[in-house]
């Protein structure tokens, strides 16, 4: 027939509206400055924050995380830049992002027995909404 046929445990609808907030930018020149990133997503709503981890660099590429103000504007800004930047959802679990955990574990695990805090901990918090509050971590 020419209806969708759904399994019984599948629901068609999410309960809440999926959002995709931080933008995950991916194939950055290491050293690309916030500005001009800022300044194109700004157009998709208001940009609380760009942030590029310590240390992000990724196979020779740099990557960085746009927060908006209003979480429904990542989705419009993923559809209107995709064809200007490499973007994903900066919730998920990107490979990009499964890598650069893994370099970080590599470069500053110490401890054997892999008791120390999780250096990538922070950096995948989404609790901070904008600059002030987020732990500053710049790469120089």
């Amino acid at each position: 027939g020419g209806r969708t046929q759904y399994a019984m445990w599948e629901d068609p609808e999410p309960y809440y509206p999926v959002h995709y907030n931080p933008v995950l930018v991916k194939g950055l020149e290491p050293g690309t400055e916030a500005a001009p990133i800022e300044e194109a997503f700004a157009a998709y709503g208001e940009v609380s924050n760009v942030h590029f981890p310590n240390h992000g660099v990724v196979d020779g590429k740099a990557f960085c995380f746009v927060w908006f103000k209003d979480d429904n504007d990542g989705a419009k800004a993923i559809e209107g830049l995709k064809d200007k930047y490499s973007l994903a959802d900066g919730k998920g679990s990107d490979a990009v992002l499964k890598k650069y955990q893994a370099q970080l574990k590599a470069k500053f695990s110490t401890k054997p027995n892999g008791d120390e805090k999780d250096p990538t901990a922070t950096i995948f918090q989404t609790k901070y909404r904008n600059t002030a509050e987020a732990p500053q971590i710049m790469s120089n």
